[in-house]
């Protein structure tokens, strides 16, 4: 199943912290802020400071825009995303601070129940023409192009603009092609 999700659907809301806002693009059904298996959003950071807790999710932060951000973790682990699309991995309960090289950013957060899902996150700045990877829930974003998603059976092909969610649901092998630059690719897909 093919849902696109418009940035008129996305929702604003502080941060858990209460010292910003993000912009939530999808959460799994049945959620809130409070408690959630899985949630996407976009956030504006303009200043240094701690990261909100998420305990018993992992978390995937991915620079969007901006000159970069280290972040450290439990004053020990540093992460340091520097270009458009670098990401890095962390548990969400870690005590993370977050430092800005040079002026605000815009990042996007993936968090998640390592419980309840595996995870696979791939990202692209170069353009690509590849096969949908095989998923339960596939969720593909550009901030900056629009995609061309194409159904292989019969080559019907669907433009998606930049700055939208694409949600897919039961993705088969080889169901799927995918053109598209500047592109994040995560893929959830429930434990055994």
């Amino acid at each position: 199943m093919i849902n696109i999700i418009s940035p008129e659907n996305f929702t604003t809301s502080l941060w858990k912290n209460g010292k910003g806002k993000t912009t939530e693009l999808a959460i799994s059904d049945n959620s809130s802020i409070a408690k959630f298996i899985y949630r996407l959003s976009i956030a504006d950071v303009s200043e240094d400071g701690m990261f909100s807790n998420f305990c018993g999710l992992t978390r995937k932060l991915i620079l969007l825009e901006g000159e970069g951000i280290t972040l450290t973790h439990n004053d020990t682990t540093i992460d340091s995303l520097m270009k458009p699309l670098n990401y890095a991995c962390f548990d969400g309960g870690y005590q993370t601070y977050g430092q800005l090289k040079n002026g605000p950013i815009v990042d996007f957060n993936l968090m998640y129940d390592p419980k309840v899902y595996r995870n696979k996150l791939q990202t692209y700045l170069s353009p690509i023409n590849e096969v949908v990877p095989k998923a339960q829930l596939c969720f593909i974003f550009s901030a900056n192009k629009p995609l061309t998603l194409t159904k292989t059976s019969d080559k019907t092909t669907q433009t998606i603009p930049a700055n939208h969610l694409l949600k897919l649901t039961d993705v088969i092998e080889n169901q799927y092609r995918l053109q598209a630059e500047q592109v994040i690719i995560i893929q959830l897909d429930k434990r055994k």
